[in-house]
């Protein structure tokens, strides 16, 4: 491609021996993530609640059904409703391998390995194959990708539905069959989370342009036209025979979900919520957590002002990409925890190993410069990210495993019904396979899901008290009793220990 070095190292026969070593070193950071499946997350990976509740309630009616033979909790919020897709996957692994932490992780590590092939398909269609290889082996060795290809969200299945939509999009002019795909997998992408919508402008990018500039013709815009006709009947369908039908039970998750008016807060809402996700440094300190994320960016600008660079297709689609889904986060308000912004990781990581491709093509003696700090950020980043990789293989913690552990003997020496309350430590489901049901999400009126289910138990982050509103519809229902208190994931979600209790019904309940 133009790279002097690798037509050397071609002719002396090093060429096939470094796409060995390149594609080793994948191999082993892929193997690596199966390691400790079920030990904590690292410290310091989010702010947010996150890691003691999303994992419990994206797999919750895959547990649901698994422990009470059915998909749906009356009285409760039911992610299933508008997010199905992983769910059922959930389910088959924890059918197959149990209820536990291991079986429910296990889908998120497959998924990322399936991503990197779908990114190694879409690379060879621009750069030769031990380069392609290279940039692989960056987003591979990736920490922040590491950490949440490990855990059960929904959000490592859209990623990986939505890069086989960018590869598609690669395809889409050759076979008009890929017209039919596309809009087929984006929808599953969306239904595993509707940010999955932000992957459809990069795919029209990659249609529309070509690398001398856009070349719309109207075969493409009839491809297009069919594409979007066939999503959006898709789109319709599902809401006509599943949303509505099932829209109580969904609940919470239907609010959240942009489509639907009662979650739009208007534009300046929008607007705070983008300027929130650069006033806490999201897209830096969260990361890459290396000057990899900012060469990233850098280069992003680059390729806007190179006009030599090559592969522009490809390079403005994955930076169309990153900024469509930053400003689709901001869209449902002020939240915004670091994992909303994993998936800009990956694109973000193929400009600067694209850009790094361009850097040595050049022949100019002033490049000389630029090769030799592009190698530096290179070595720099890898050290890093396989260095805390590494820390974290060599010495896991298993605050949040021994807890569960330690809880469900509790639960067991009392002799009652193993039903659970929490306010937001549902991932406590996952490793007990008991019955968890959230305090804040479903019926507004509590006493209905009280009287359903007879809870017996509760689990909640800091004292129940620190909730008067819950706190109030507990004490109506029964006594409590403090059993335990648990210091997990060193308490970094505003520094408050898991608090354990047992309730006791009152004797005259009657609702």
């Amino acid at each position: 491609m133009g790279c002097t070095w690798l037509d050397l190292m071609k002719r002396i026969g090093w060429l096939s021996l470094l796409k060995m070593l390149l594609l080793t070193i994948i191999i082993c950071f892929c193997i690596l993530r199966f390691i400790h499946l079920a030990a904590d997350v690292p410290v310091g990976t989010t702010w947010s609640s996150e890691i003691y509740g999303d994992e419990g309630l994206y797999t919750r009616n895959a547990t649901a059904k698994l422990i009470t033979n059915k998909w749906l909790l009356p009285f409760e919020s039911n992610p299933i409703v508008v997010m199905p897709i992983f769910q059922f996957i959930e389910y088959i692994f924890l059918k197959s391998m149990g209820i536990n932490l291991i079986s429910a992780r296990l889908p998120g590590v497959l998924f990322f390995m399936i991503t990197l092939i779908f990114l190694y398909l879409i690379f060879r269609r621009f750069i030769n194959g031990v380069l392609s290889l290279g940039v692989l082996v960056l987003i591979s060795c990736n920490y922040l990708l590491f950490v949440y290809s490990r855990l059960a969200l929904n959000e490592n299945l859209m990623l990986l539905l939505s890069v086989a939509a960018i590869y598609l999009g690669t395809v889409y002019n050759k076979y008009f069959i890929h017209a039919v795909i596309t809009p087929v997998v984006v929808f599953l992408a969306v239904l595993c989370k509707i940010s999955g919508l932000s992957v459809w402008l990069p795919v029209l990018f990659l249609v529309l342009y070509e690398n001398d500039g856009f070349n719309i013709t109207s075969a493409k815009l009839r491809s297009i036209a069919l594409s979007l006709l066939i999503f959006v009947a898709l789109c319709f369908s599902y809401m006509a025979f599943v949303i509505k039908p099932y829209h109580d039970y969904g609940r919470y998750y239907l609010a959240i979900v942009p489509i639907f008016p009662e979650s739009m807060h208007g534009v300046s809402s929008v607007i705070y919520a983008v300027y929130k996700i650069f006033r806490n440094g999201y897209l830096i300190c969260h990361g890459i957590y290396s000057i990899g994320y900012i060469a990233g960016i850098i280069s992003m600008i680059a390729i806007v002002f190179i006009k030599g660079i090559k592969h522009k297709r490809l390079l403005g689609a994955f930076a169309l990409w990153i900024v469509i889904y930053v400003f689709a986060g901001g869209i449902g308000g002020g939240y915004n925890p670091p994992r909303y912004y994993v998936l800009t990781v990956i694109p973000l990581i193929s400009i600067m190993g694209f850009f790094i491709v361009y850097l040595w093509s050049l022949r100019s003696k002033y490049a000389q410069v630029l090769k030799v700090a592009s190698v530096l950020i290179v070595l720099g980043y890898i050290s890093f990210n396989a260095g805390k990789i590494s820390a974290f293989i060599v010495h896991p913690e298993w605050s949040f495993y021994t807890m569960a552990n330690d809880i469900s003997n509790t639960v067991k020496s009392k002799q009652r019904p193993g039903v659970i309350l929490t306010d937001i430590v549902d991932t406590y489901s996952l490793a007990s396979g008991m019955l968890v049901l959230n305090l804040e999400t479903g019926t507004e009126d509590k006493k209905l899901k009280f009287d359903r289910y007879q809870p017996h138990f509760l689990i909640t982050l800091g004292p129940v008290s620190d909730n008067p509103w819950n706190f109030q519809y507990i004490k109506e229902y029964g006594s409590i009793e403090l059993l335990k208190t648990y210091d997990v994931f060193e308490n970094y979600h505003n520094g408050k220990p898991v608090h354990f209790y047992q309730i006791e019904p009152h004797s005259d309940i009657n609702y």
